[in-house]
């Protein structure tokens, strides 16, 4: 199986990249994006270096780190209301235990 980034033209036209990327699949080539590399990595957040791969993740989906700091505060607010059914205790291997 091969697999190639889903801008293998480096160029920022549409044109461009997807002209390159139907040579791509028309060489058997499976087009996928770094955030599929990422997910398909990890599998599990239930790991010891979860917290290496949230960091890695937050460079390729900006966006997630507002997730996991949403989720802290979700669970900084359930916990200071003793909602103990909302706030688990945080392992060690979560994601967001060191962000």
């Amino acid at each position: 199986m091969r697999l190639a980034d889903g801008n293998p033209s480096g160029d920022p036209s549409e044109f461009a990249s997807s002209k390159t990327l139907a040579r791509f699949t028309q060489a058997g080539v499976i087009p996928i994006s770094a955030n599929a590399v990422i997910c398909e990595v990890h599998r599990t957040w239930n790991r010891p270096d979860a917290a290496q791969l949230a960091e890695l993740y937050t460079m390729v989906s900006p966006n997630y780190r507002a997730v996991i700091e949403s989720y802290q505060k979700a669970q900084s607010v359930a916990r200071s209301n003793g909602d103990a059914a909302t706030a688990p205790a945080r392992r060690e291997t979560s994601p967001v235990a060191s962000m």
